[in-house]
């Protein structure tokens, strides 16, 4: 039996909710970089450990299945953009 959203699920979903509409939603590393407080080095670039990342990916792919976020293609390769679904749209 669940108890609810954990701390990671709810601050992807605030971010999400709070960035989503742009007009490039966050990917998922942008998500992780907020919910973990990382800031990007001088060279611009956000460093993330594997389980740190691993437990965003987690946290968005459960937001997913209960409908709270969609994803997207980024682009090229593998990387994602997040919102809400049209009919949560803020």
């Amino acid at each position: 039996m669940s108890a609810g959203i954990g701390w990671v699920q709810a601050a992807c979903l605030y971010f999400v909710r709070e960035h989503g509409a742009d007009d490039a939603p966050p990917t998922t590393l942008d998500i992780a970089a907020y919910v973990y407080r990382v800031k990007p080095t001088k060279g611009g670039h956000i460093v993330i450990s594997d389980a740190r990342h691993v437990a965003v990916k987690r946290a968005l792919a459960n937001l997913r299945r209960q409908g709270l976020v969609v994803s997207r293609p980024a682009g090229s390769g593998r990387a994602l953009r997040w919102t809400t679904p049209p009919d949560q749209a803020v």
